[in-house]
């Protein structure tokens, strides 16, 4: 359905629906461990989004990226994107003491990004910032009843509590 979606919208020269539609096979091949074809529909996303200025599709276009990019332990060009969405500054400091002024994310496809940069924390050996993401990804959603949250942000925070051997 992805895919037709995207013929249609490649048919009729959508450019929203285009960056829409590669956004989500993007995220479909990253969910299914089919991390080439993850960066290609995502970066694909990524372009199209910045030329029709949708920031919700930047947002999630970089989130699947650097999520894609992780996982095939390309680190730097996931530090890349999520910087160039975070900060037009390239201050890593500045961009995570966002999370500590309590600039929360709020809509969907800030998470989206968000829980990629836990990810990279994570896979960089830092458990701590891991979990102060975390904690404010936790803090900022939709009141969930105890272990019932985003099932993504809680495997980060059991990965990074295991990591600190604080697993009970």
């Amino acid at each position: 359905a992805a895919k037709q979606s995207l013929d249609i919208a490649e048919e009729s020269q959508h450019r929203q629906w285009q960056a829409a539609a590669h956004a989500v096979l993007g995220g479909m091949y990253r969910a299914l461990l089919i991390y080439e074809q993850a960066c290609k529909h995502s970066e694909l996303a990524l372009t199209l989004s910045h030329e029709i200025g949708s920031l919700f599709w930047i947002f999630m276009s970089t989130g699947y990226l650097a999520s894609a990019a992780i996982q095939m332990h390309d680190f730097a060009r996931a530090e890349k994107v999520l910087r160039a969405v975070l900060s037009k500054e390239d201050d890593k400091e500045r961009d995570e003491s966002k999370l500590r002024a309590g600039l929360a994310p709020t809509s969907m496809a800030q998470r989206v990004v968000w829980c990629a940069y836990a990810e990279l924390a994570l896979a960089q050996g830092h458990p701590l910032r891991v979990l102060e993401i975390v904690d404010q990804l936790m803090a900022s959603s939709v009141p969930a009843p105890e272990g019932l949250g985003s099932l993504r942000v809680l495997k980060l925070r059991g990965e990074a509590l295991v990591i600190l051997q604080r697993a009970d």
